[in-house]
């Protein structure tokens, strides 16, 4: 990695982390002026739900490092096939349920996928003189193949976030204003 990237990628968490401190900061602030309400902190949930952010750091970090290799329409249909693999969490562990439309609509997902792919790996092999052992066209696959690699790495979190986040808020017994507030993170 060149060193301005990594550069910038420091200066990116630096503001991310900015950014936190700020929000924890407003939001602490209304809620002592009387306009917010929330639980306080515990440290048994805390380490209940530690799992969950981690998940979660994983899921941002996987999706940030597969758009350095991968364009953001590829990108975007490959994150639909989460989707699959959390509709099959629900049924495994929830008792959901999965229709043939519902199946018909996954095998278009995944045939979305294939053909993008496909689409992104031709074009490096026509692009660069079609060989995909030697040269240019085997370091476009090469990086081509990191970026799936890291949007599978991110649909597994980005699933099993959204299923350890199902099962973590009927544990805690949340209430309504509290599932909807951690819900619109997913």
């Amino acid at each position: 990695m060149k060193k301005a990237d990594k550069r910038k990628m420091r200066t990116s968490g630096l503001t991310q982390h900015k950014q936190s401190i700020v929000c924890v900061g407003v939001i602490q602030i209304l809620k002592v002026m009387g306009f917010a309400k929330f639980r306080d902190f515990n440290t048994d949930e805390a380490r209940k739900w530690f799992p969950i952010s981690l998940l979660l750091i994983g899921m941002i970090y996987s999706g940030s490092k597969a758009l350095q290799y991968l364009s953001i329409p590829v990108y975007t249909i490959f994150k639909n096939m989460a989707i699959i693999l959390i509709a099959y969490g629900e049924v495994l562990w929830f008792g959901g349920s999965v229709t043939s439309m519902t199946l018909l609509s996954f095998g278009l997902m995944v045939f979305s996928s294939i053909v993008a792919a496909w689409a992104d790996i031709s074009h490096a092999l026509s692009a660069h003189s079609g060989d995909a052992l030697t040269g240019e066209a085997a370091d476009k696959v090469a990086t081509l193949n990191s970026g799936y690699l890291w949007m599978m790495i991110n649909c597994f979190c980005a699933a099993a976030y959204v299923l350890g986040m199902r099962k973590r808020i009927k544990l805690t017994n949340f209430k309504d204003f509290d599932s909807k507030l951690a819900r619109s993170h997913t």
